[in-house]
């Protein structure tokens, strides 16, 4: 009982921030358009809380319906953690060492060489599941293949960007094909 309120409070957390990570993919056209539409009154990304909210729903039926996964299920969740933020500091790392003079919100204190201990950091915390958990890099591989394969078929050619990622890229790709010498 005590655990009720905690857990009310993660869910809408974790229903905030899928249903804006969601959305932002929808406008970006890597999902239905449909699923960016809001409540005109309070302004709620409604299609994009009720799949993340159906989707969250059957992950759990799923997990309770084959109790076999309850084993795997967590250490396939870290490793895709893992994933992801090794992703996102190859990105930081590239950036970093690409556009020197470009300004950023965030400037890490340890700069290029803290995501570089950082990206080993987790890239080996990655292969220890992998190590341990023989299962994880078939079900990441399969994970990765349908990712690209939609990407690839679908997504791809759909794909713009939003007037904020614009904001953001413009400068970027300026100052890469400065350096770069072309006029």
């Amino acid at each position: 009982f005590l655990t009720l309120v905690p857990d009310i409070g993660f869910s809408l957390c974790a229903c905030f921030a899928y249903s804006k990570l969601i959305v932002s993919m929808s406008d970006s056209k890597l999902f239905p358009s449909i699923l960016s539409r809001r409540l005109q009154r309070s302004n709620m990304p409604i299609y994009a809380a009720l799949v993340g909210q159906v989707l969250s729903i059957l992950f759990t039926v799923v997990v309770y319906l084959f109790t076999s996964l309850i084993d795997f299920w967590p250490i396939l969740v870290v490793a895709f953690a893992f994933i992801t933020y090794c992703i996102q500091l190859l990105g930081y790392i590239s950036m970093q060492i690409k556009l020197t003079s470009f300004e950023r919100e965030f400037r890490s204190p340890f700069g290029v060489y803290g995501a570089i201990y950082a990206f080993v950091v987790f890239f080996t915390g990655f292969v220890a599941c992998c190590v341990a958990y023989w299962y994880t890099i078939p079900v990441v591989l399969v994970y990765l293949g349908i990712v690209s394969a939609y990407y690839q078929l679908w997504a791809r050619d759909r794909q713009t960007f939003s007037a904020e990622e614009k904001m953001v890229m413009l400068p970027a790709h300026v100052e890469i094909r400065d350096a770069n010498g072309k006029m």
